[in-house]
């Protein structure tokens, strides 16, 4: 029979071994598993990329909540890519799975991916190309998700992004009333408003309502007598 010494020794090793194999498993994942490490995308005009889903474990589904940006549900395996894209910028990516039906969409949030979703692309089939894009009025942060249609499904594939400016983009746009419109600068004076710049955020609003001076009608008459 083992001593209290003993069987305490026997749970701190079991212990101490559940948490190293815990370590490792968690040490031993690839790069862009989930979005808490993603593979970053370079701030370039181009750039591509080839990757396995195969090792890769199925984090992320259009369809959960719902509805799917991209028309369908995507259980099979995933990897996240993060890219900062600055306001005036486009984005353009482009999927080529190999072997399996690839799935396709472009993120804010991983905690929402179904309600932050901003393009999407299931409609290709088996080992068809799908493209996903976004002209951007807000720089930040995107997570550009590649999936597999069909559940416990990965493969080889291939995929390219594509940067550029497309425009001067809109901006902040003042109105007498105070309040704040997202229009483009050749426009907003037209509108009765005064331009804040390409690119001015209406969040949190920066416009100031115009003063007015109240005058009685009497007084409006008294002054053109």
């Amino acid at each position: 029979m083992m001593t209290p010494r003993a069987l305490t020794l026997v749970a701190v090793v079991a212990l101490l071994s559940g948490l190293t194999s815990v370590h490792m498993a968690l040490a031993d994942r690839p790069p862009g598993d989930t979005c808490d490490d993603p593979i970053a995308v370079p701030p370039d005009y181009h750039w591509d990329y080839t990757g396995d889903l195969t090792p890769l474990a199925n984090d992320y589904d259009p369809s959960v909540p719902g509805p799917s940006c991209t028309g369908s549900p995507a259980p099979g395996k995933d990897a996240v890519f993060a890219i900062q894209v600055l306001c005036g910028q486009f984005l353009d990516v482009t999927l080529e799975p190999v072997a399996f039906d690839g799935s396709l969409y472009i993120v804010t949030d991983c905690a929402d991916i179904a309600g932050t979703c901003v393009s999407g692309a299931d409609a290709s089939g088996l080992g068809g190309a799908e493209g996903a894009g976004m002209t951007v009025i807000t720089g930040r942060t995107f997570y550009v998700i590649v999936d597999a249609h069909d559940a416990d499904v990965g493969g080889l594939y291939h995929i390219s992004f594509g940067i550029g400016l497309w425009d001067i983009p809109p901006g902040a746009c003042c109105f007498p009333d105070g309040h704040c419109e997202l229009i483009h600068i050749d426009f907003c004076g037209g509108e009765g408003g005064v331009s804040l710049g390409p690119c001015a955020p209406c969040e949190p609003n920066p416009c100031e309502p115009v003063p007015v001076l109240a005058r009685t009608w009497g007084a409006v008459k008294a002054r053109y007598r």
